[in-house]
């Protein structure tokens, strides 16, 4: 058992002004029809910071539809290091805090923000995320949730990269779906860090679907059991998720300049 020492970050996380500030980390399986609208809209909405951020794009459906449309249409932006795009089989079973941990562990951004396939950054919603740190006098995590229920938005956050480690990513004892994205949030706060809520609809629509159903359980149950199990696990100072290990590391292929995909390793 890795306990965590609650600590205070007095100060604000100093972003540099070279290499990649923000990553947003978007993972994809079985979502093909909203992903091919959302990651055109939003490679071309934040163009103006291609050199100060990425999408990062984990496919885990090793589908070659998807393989080929990526590089039909972004060679470019492939080429550029703008759009990363991987893909892995390694995913045996569905587990949203594993596929976000994964596509997190991809990342270079100084900033990670969990980007759901189904989601729309909005115009220069990348700048708009990158402001709310440099402003912010005390060390954050930024929740972007619209408020409305089952929207899609309510994954939104942004949190420094440093962080994200420290705290071993997401929890992936949760069980495949639900309280993640809160537990995130939940041990940052315990961390010392400030939880910022900005609901402006600009950055942060979704488009409408039906949501994940488990196989098992209602999603409300499958939630339910998850906020319990976490918040047992804060109340004993279990701040630290998975000892510190999170994410697929082995196993993963990345595409190459020339369109190919090749075998890599991920690392935070």
């Amino acid at each position: 058992m890795k306990l965590f020492r609650r600590k205070k970050y007095l100060k604000p996380i100093k972003l540099s002004e070279k290499g990649r500030i923000l990553s947003f980390c978007i993972t994809h399986q079985n979502r093909f029809s909203f992903l091919k609208k959302t990651l055109a809209k939003n490679l071309e909405d934040n163009r103006s910071l291609k050199d100060k951020i990425e999408f990062v794009l984990v496919d885990f459906s090793l589908d070659e539809n998807v393989c080929s449309w990526i590089w039909n249409d972004f060679s470019e932006e492939i080429r550029e290091g703008y759009l990363k795009f991987y893909q892995t089989n390694q995913l045996r079973k569905w587990s949203a805090p594993i596929a976000k941990n994964t596509s997190h562990k991809l990342a270079n951004g100084e900033i990670l923000t969990n980007l759901d396939c189904d989601n729309y950054v909005g115009a220069n919603g990348a700048e708009f995320v990158i402001d709310q740190f440099k402003k912010a006098n005390e060390a954050i995590i930024l929740w972007q949730y619209s408020g409305i229920k089952y929207d899609g938005s309510f994954g939104r956050i942004s949190i420094p990269s440093k962080v994200f480690k420290e705290l071993g990513g997401y929890d992936e004892s949760l069980l495949e779906m639900g309280w993640q994205d809160n537990d995130l949030m939940r041990r940052s706060k315990a961390m010392g860090l400030k939880l910022v809520k900005i609901s402006d609809r600009k950055f942060n629509q979704a488009i409408a679907h039906e949501k994940y159903k488990p196989e098992s359980m209602s999603f409300e149950q499958m939630n339910k059991l998850n906020e319990k199990h976490a918040r047992r696990k804060i109340r004993k100072g279990q701040l630290v998720a998975n000892a510190g290990n999170f994410g697929i590391a082995n196993g993963m292929l990345k595409m190459n300049a020339e369109g190919k995909m090749k075998p890599t390793i991920a690392s935070l």
